[in-house]
C-alpha cells in the first residue's frame, strides 16, 4: 500500500469547506490518540492509519483537505475515502499514480491546473471498487 494519499477540495467546495462533523463520522477515530487536526483511525489490530486534516481558514468546523498517512487495505477506509470524494469538488491524489481521481459527475474542466500538476490525466470514478481498480489496488 502507498505511503500517503491526499483528498483536496477546490472551487465551491474549497470556498465552503467540507463538514468536519460529517467527514469525521465516516472514520472510526481513536479519541485517545487523536486531536483536532490529526485523527488516528483503527479498524482492527492490523488496519488503521493517521489522517491529517486541513481546516478551512475562516471556519474550523469545515475542512478543505485530508492527508492519509499509510492508508490500510481495509475496504471500510476506502469506502469512506470515496464518500468524501463524492461530497463535491474534491480530487484524490495518490502519489504513485499518474492520474488524479474525481467522482463521476464532477466537471473535470474546473479542476485547477495546480492540482493536476504533471499527472497524465483525470479519471472519473463512480464507486469504491472502480476507484481501487483505477489506482491499481485491486
Amino acid at each position: 500500500m502507498g505511503s500517503q494519499l491526499h483528498l483536496v477540495s477546490y472551487g465551491e467546495t474549497e470556498r465552503s469547506g467540507l463538514s468536519r462533523e460529517l467527514v469525521r463520522s465516516l472514520f472510526p477515530i481513536d479519541q485517545g490518540r487523536s486531536n483536532a487536526d490529526c485523527w488516528t483511525i483503527q479498524y482492527d489490530s492490523l488496519n488503521g492509519c493517521s489522517i491529517y486534516v486541513g481546516p478551512h481558514e475562516t471556519n474550523s468546523q469545515t475542512l478543505i483537505n485530508l492527508w492519509f498517512e499509510r492508508p490500510c487495505r481495509d475496504i471500510r477506509l476506502w469506502d469512506a475515502i470515496y464518500a468524501v470524494l463524492d461530497m463535491g469538488s474534491v480530487v484524490l491524489i495518490y502519489p504513485s499514480s499518474s492520474l488524479i481521481l474525481v467522482a463521476k459527475g464532477v466537471c473535470v474542466q474546473d479542476i485547477p491546473t495546480k492540482l493536476i500538476g504533471g499527472r497524465d490525466s483525470v479519471a472519473q470514478v463512480e464507486s469504491t471498487r472502480e476507484m481501487l481498480d483505477v489506482l491499481g489496488l485491486l
